[in-house]
């Protein structure tokens, strides 16, 4: 149990350090709500008008690329949804969710989860 531990761990700090390197601001980390545990919450502002894009990421460890979304049980999405649902309505924000998949070799591949 410590070793999956420690390696969520290191793979969202991969996915941190990704993504502070392309703009984005950390907001938190392994953030609970009433619904789930958020492993990462991330902004960047963009565009003309400077609108803030705020993400609310999943972190999972993959070896084979032929089961990506076997990672992610209903539950998990729908656990996740709700949590979703939670800050938006918290912050009254448009929030997206995606599932950043990490491989042992730390090459991290991002999916749009879809309500």
């Amino acid at each position: 149990m410590f070793y999956e531990h420690a390696k969520g761990f290191r793979y969202e700090e991969l996915v941190c350090s990704w993504l502070e390197h392309n703009g984005w601001k950390i907001l938190g980390r392994r953030v609970k709500c009433p619904y789930a545990e958020v492993d990462i919450l991330a902004s960047k502002s963009e565009g003309k008008y400077m609108n803030e894009t705020i993400r609310m990421i999943e972190v999972k460890s993959v070896s084979n690329r032929d089961y990506l979304f076997l990672r992610l049980s209903n539950r998990q999405k729908v656990r996740l949804h709700q949590a979703l649902l939670y800050f938006s309505y918290k912050w009254q924000k448009d929030i997206e969710l995606q599932i950043a998949f990490v491989d042992s070799k730390g090459s991290i591949e991002f999916f749009q989860l879809e309500d």
